[in-house]
């Protein structure tokens, strides 16, 4: 059983329950789990105790075992999937293994990465300290700028860098956390490029966020180059 053969990772199982009728059960409703990215698959499925071969089964694909109203055939398999690294997990309702077979996939999905733009300033001068930092005079053309925001600096249309660091923010001699568009401000720059007169600076906030298994991946909000 494979959920989706279009799918970039899975997660392999060997599946053991009690009776027929409850694996079967299990295989249907673990066959409706659809997601774009990751798929399940039972690389092996049977009634009986949980075996040393289902172990190395799981240990040869990196897997798990997934057990139902079921236990180790014999102490030796417990010592068996300790040794080999694998995880046994057994369950009694069927809703609850659903769930966490649900959990385990959704640990593979990659999360949504979301861009929210802030604003934008133009350099007009670069300044450095007696520590050689550098502190860019800027003028604010567009929304905001906000302390502890990523940076994109884009030089004549081209993107030079993505995701730098504004490490401080001043307004005359004041630190501040915003700056708003009218504004001019003095930006305690980390990255490594250097900044000349007439370079656009776009301030964004990125934040990531844990996809839901099913639901179809968002894309980012990236800022334009202007």
């Amino acid at each position: 059983l494979i959920s989706s053969v279009q799918s970039n990772k899975l997660l392999k199982i060997v599946l053991k329950a009690d009776t027929k009728g409850s694996l079967e059960a299990i295989k249907g409703s673990l066959a409706k789990i659809k997601d774009e990215d990751v798929a399940l698959k039972i690389i092996h499925s049977g009634v009986g105790s949980i075996t040393e071969s289902d172990v190395m089964m799981a240990s040869a694909s990196k897997g798990f075992v997934i057990g139902f109203h079921t236990d180790f055939a014999s102490p030796r398999v417990t010592l068996t999937a300790e040794n080999e690294g694998v995880e046994v997990r057994v369950y009694k309702i069927i809703y609850e293994l659903i769930d966490e077979v649900k959990k385990l996939l959704s640990g593979l999905l990659e999360p949504d990465t979301v861009v929210v733009e802030l604003g934008k300033a133009e350099v007009k001068k670069i300044f450095w300290t007696k520590k050689k930092e550098m502190i860019v005079g800027c003028a604010v053309k567009g929304g905001k700028i906000e302390k502890n925001a990523k940076l994109r600096i884009i030089r004549k249309g081209d993107i030079l860098a993505e995701e730098a660091v504004l490490a401080s923010l001043q307004r005359g001699e004041n630190a501040v956390n915003e700056v708003y568009e009218g504004e001019e401000c003095g930006i305690k720059y980390t990255g490594s490029i250097k900044l000349m007169g007439g370079d656009v600076i776009e301030a964004c906030k990125i934040s990531k966020s844990q996809r839901i298994l099913g639901e179809a991946k968002e894309k980012p909000n990236a800022p334009k180059a202007n």
